[in-house]
């Protein structure tokens, strides 16, 4: 009788936080996933508008309550570099060939997904008209 008490005693303490563990484990998958997927609507989107991106960077979902209402993320094309590339020599700081040139002038990406529907928003930072495009 004792032994089967102490091993519902520990059952108890044990099985929540393992599943707490599978669960969360599980959410990260998901996110990344769904991070992934925006991504490629993103690249679809650059391409096909002529941005000629030189880089994409890294999705992060944006996430309140467990829902996911928007992916980030930013890029830098040669019009961009050049812009910063201009700032920088104003300034007179040397830089390289890519030397932290992705800022301040950048294009800033965001997509949105609505009833299996994609929106990508595309806008040029820090004063740029933001245009939005929709990808299947």
């Amino acid at each position: 009788m004792k032994t089967k008490i102490i091993s519902i005693i520990l059952l108890i303490l044990i099985v929540p936080p393992i599943l707490f563990c599978v669960l969360n484990s599980s959410y990260e998958l998901y996110v990344n996933h769904q991070e992934n997927i925006a991504y490629s609507k993103m690249q679809q989107a650059v391409d096909k508008h002529g941005y000629n991106a030189i880089s994409l960077e890294p999705v992060k979902a944006r996430i309140k309550f467990f829902h996911i209402y928007e992916y980030k993320s930013s890029f830098s094309n040669q019009k961009t570099l050049n812009k910063n590339r201009q700032l920088f020599n104003k300034v007179g700081y040397k830089i390289g060939k890519h030397d932290d040139l992705e800022t301040p002038y950048k294009y800033s990406i965001s997509a949105l997904k609505s009833n299996e529907k994609w929106t990508v928003y595309i806008k040029e930072e820090p004063f740029g008209k933001e245009k939005s495009y929709r990808e299947d």
